[in-house]
């Protein structure tokens, strides 16, 4: 398949659909997969990850996994980014019940333990029941006081908890310790990684009964204490185009579109796109929340029409080297 003839300025993803135990059906209704069973907690909406990998498509037919296509054509349709792996895993998440508390290793500590990248990772907020929470970083002072608070299960005492609403923003370095709380639904931008150690699961069991796997030793080594200062900033009234975040891992931007907005042409690398709610089309295809899909690089006069809000991520361009 020659996919420059083809000329795909613009690239649609099909989602991965993950199981998870704190999950629920939202996400099963909002990409028309009834016939799943199991509690679905997250949609992978734009993953490269090997075995892991969201679906490509054009407006008329599927072009395989991601994985492979980025691979095959990392040097036309991507540009200048010459990452071995996409440098970006962008999901939505729908937490029915809360998450385990966790936390997320550093790129260094990654590399040498996992053989993977560390994950820094960032939410957008689309849905929150009344009473949901994020936890964000806990009150030790030190390692030793966060050790013994933890091996004691001191958690309503370390754990941080801020309330949070629709259109919440909050930017999570690796070293947090963090967990999404009940009834929450958020896009996550984070980096391409599935290392995740938990630190507290509420004693809860899996499917045949048993406590899930904490990983403590792993999760006191990376724990960054005292935890960092944390932001959250609410965007519901925001309007036009809006810098979120700017981290030397990706670049997010809220995007509000009343009638139509043409997309700039990417120059270096293609910019990725989520649609956060409302209705529209991307060169005459229709998207609605949930949409995710592709400017490819020198892509011209693609025109974004309809009452529609999207997160714009883009990638620095050091990030994309080897």
């Amino acid at each position: 398949m020659d996919v420059i003839q083809m000329n795909l300025d613009i690239v649609f993803f099909e989602p991965l659909l993950v199981e998870r135990l704190w999950g629920g059906d939202y996400l099963k209704v909002l990409y028309s997969k009834p016939e799943i069973k199991e509690p679905i907690g997250e949609a992978w909406l734009v993953s490269g990850l090997g075995g892991k990998s969201s679906d490509v498509s054009d407006m008329f037919a599927r072009l395989g996994t991601l994985d492979v296509f980025y691979e095959d054509h990392r040097h036309d349709l991507f540009g200048d980014l010459d990452a071995k792996e996409l440098p970006i895993l962008i999901k939505m998440i729908d937490a029915k019940t809360k998450l385990s508390v966790q936390v997320h290793p550093a790129d260094d500590y990654a590399s040498k333990h996992e053989n993977a990248s560390g994950k820094t990772e960032c939410w957008y907020v689309l849905d929150a029941a009344d009473d949901s929470f994020l936890i964000v970083g806990h009150t030790a002072k030190t390692k030793a006081e966060l050790e013994k608070k933890i091996r004691a299960g001191q958690y309503d005492d370390l754990l941080k908890k801020v309330k949070i609403k629709a259109d919440d923003f909050i930017y999570i370095p690796s070293g947090m310790l963090h967990a999404i709380g009940d009834g929450v639904r958020l896009v996550e931008v984070q980096q391409p990684s599935d290392i995740t150690y938990r630190v507290y699961d509420y004693d809860r069991k899996d499917t045949k009964g048993n406590l899930r796997e904490l990983h403590l030793e792993k999760a006191l080594e990376v724990i960054e204490t005292p935890a960092p200062e944390v932001k959250i900033t609410n965007y519901s009234d925001s309007q036009g185009k809006v810098n979120l975040v700017d981290s030397e891992y990706f670049i997010v931007d809220k995007v509000t579109i009343s009638s139509k907005m043409s997309i700039e042409k990417p120059k270096a690398a293609p910019i990725f796109f989520v649609v956060l709610k409302g209705e529209g089309s991307v060169k005459s295809t229709p998207i609605k929340t949930g949409s995710a899909f592709m400017v490819s690089k020198d892509a011209e006069n693609v025109m974004v029409e309809g009452n529609i809000e999207l997160l714009e991520i883009t990638l620095p361009m050091k990030r994309g080297k080897k």
